[in-house]
């Protein structure tokens, strides 16, 4: 090995060091994952009784949502309605935890259908995503339908609120 090499070796051990000193370096958040299916009754009464799919992560504490994914798998009745079917903070038609919700035609589809969300890109007072749950929401009423939902959500939680 030449003097070179053995120089880089340490310089790099030496950065990589002084990169896990406290206060220095902070490793990113560890992820987690979340899956789980929704029937077609809670879809109905979603606008009135939005679904809980993440517990809130306690005082000082956010939930961030890295990726959400729904498949809406098609049974024999479409639902039909006006509406976004969403991702969102809060027990109670909260705001957006991805971002964009559900295209109106994903709930009201009449052959399997996917929703691919992205985590929301936008400003917004730390009390409304604080010690929050997340939710299955949807922004309308359902009417008739008979399709239940899958959901993936991968998420970190952030502290120090």
């Amino acid at each position: 090995m030449s003097k070179l090499n053995i120089v880089g070796f340490f310089l790099l051990m030496f950065v990589a060091i002084a990169l896990m000193l406290p206060g220095q370096y902070t490793p990113p958040p560890p992820h987690v994952a979340v899956t789980g299916s929704i029937t077609s009754a809670q879809i109905l009464a979603l606008n009135s009784t939005p679904v809980q799919v993440v517990a809130a992560p306690g005082a000082g504490n956010a939930i961030i949502v890295d990726q959400f994914t729904a498949e809406l798998v098609y049974n024999s009745v479409a639902y039909t309605n006006s509406s976004q079917f969403y991702l969102g903070y809060g027990t109670s038609n909260g705001g957006f935890a991805s971002s964009p919700a559900c295209p109106l035609y994903f709930i009201t589809a009449s052959a399997n259908e996917i929703c691919i969300g992205a985590p929301n890109s936008t400003a917004t007072a730390a009390a409304n995503v604080a010690n929050k749950a997340l939710s299955l929401m949807n922004t309308g009423a359902n009417a008739t339908g008979n399709s239940p939902i899958t959901y993936w959500i991968w998420y970190h939680v952030l502290s120090g609120l």
